[in-house]
């Protein structure tokens, strides 16, 4: 679960106890519009406890990840955080303080991850540094005090100035290591060096082991049908098939209409008898020939060659 940290607005870290599933985004577009670019800390106080401790964040593109640990929920009630933006070596912003919430739970009794004791040793390290640099700010006014005292003596006062000088240096470097808390590079911590101005890889691993993996979740449900896709190119053409076999044969139609009669053929010589060659005349066969012709050639009632006109 992502939870966005947003000005006057209570940040929920979870339920005592949990480790890894909250994820605090702290965004960082506004301070570095402001100021450039810079390194983001985060300065958390849990419920009950009398002093802050530098938080396990990540930074990305545009904003700080804080990932909920257990060693952030050990008990329940309300919290505050803190975000420290620096600028260069000696330019330090800060955001609202936010106040954080830790639900209840049945049980809180979970094995803390291996950071927790790196923590405890950057908190006491963080308090060392802070009495470091209250005697050193001591000693700073003690030599000045002196200095002041036995101005006469040039010799000495060179000898205590330069005591004050040492003590400045000492003082600024436990105040530096103070304000520039552990942050995490490339996997491992990184803590402030204050004789070389610089962070320096502690070699600690910033991440626990590998947890055992979850049992497998129940099948999701199917999803919805999607559109249908568009129609592919048309295939190549089939080859022809074989001829299929003759059908029956069909009913004979009705008979069609008499075609128009034809124009008179040439007219045609007959012999006298109308005989064949060899044959003898009959006058019965010689009328019937006779009425034939004039029929078929239109109604022709002149006999040519024979006398009859």
């Amino acid at each position: 679960m992502e939870v966005i940290a947003k000005d006057g607005v209570k940040i929920i870290l979870g339920r005592s106890g949990e480790h890894d599933v909250t994820r605090i985004i702290f965004p960082l577009q506004d301070l570095e519009r402001g100021y450039g670019p810079g390194t983001a800390e985060l300065l958390v106080k849990r419920p009950g406890d009398t002093s802050p401790y530098p938080a396990l964040i990540q930074t990305e593109p545009g904003q700080a990840v804080w990932s909920i640990s257990a060693a952030d929920t050990t008990a329940a009630g309300y919290g505050e955080a803190q975000l420290h933006y620096y600028i260069g070596q000696h330019k330090l912003a800060k955001s609202i303080v936010y106040q954080t919430y830790i639900a209840p739970s049945l049980s809180s009794s979970i094995a803390p991850p291996p950071e927790k004791a790196w923590v405890e040793d950057v908190l006491r390290a963080s308090a060392d540094a802070k009495k470091s640099a209250s005697v050193a700010s001591q000693a700073a006014a003690e030599a000045q005090k002196t200095a002041d005292g036995i101005k006469d003596i040039s010799a000495q006062v060179e000898q205590v100035q330069k005591g004050v000088e040492a003590a400045e240096t000492a003082a600024g470097k436990a105040e530096a290591a103070v304000t520039r808390n552990p942050k995490i590079v490339s996997g491992t911590w990184h803590i402030w060096d204050a004789s070389t101005a610089q962070y320096v890889d502690s070699g600690v691993k910033a991440t626990g082991p590998q947890g055992v993996p979850g049992q497998t979740g129940p099948k999701g449900d199917p999803g919805e049908k999607g559109a249908d896709g568009k129609q592919g190119p048309p295939g190549p053409a089939g080859k022809d098939g074989e001829p299929g076999l003759p059908g029956a044969t069909g009913e004979r139609g009705p008979a069609g209409p008499a075609g128009e009669r034809g124009p008179a053929g040439p007219a045609v010589p007959v012999d006298d008898t109308l005989t064949y060659p060899g044959q003898a005349a009959d006058a019965a066969a010689v009328g019937r020939e006779l009425f034939n012709l004039t029929t078929k050639v239109g109604g022709i009632d002149k006999l040519v060659g024979g006398g009859i006109v």
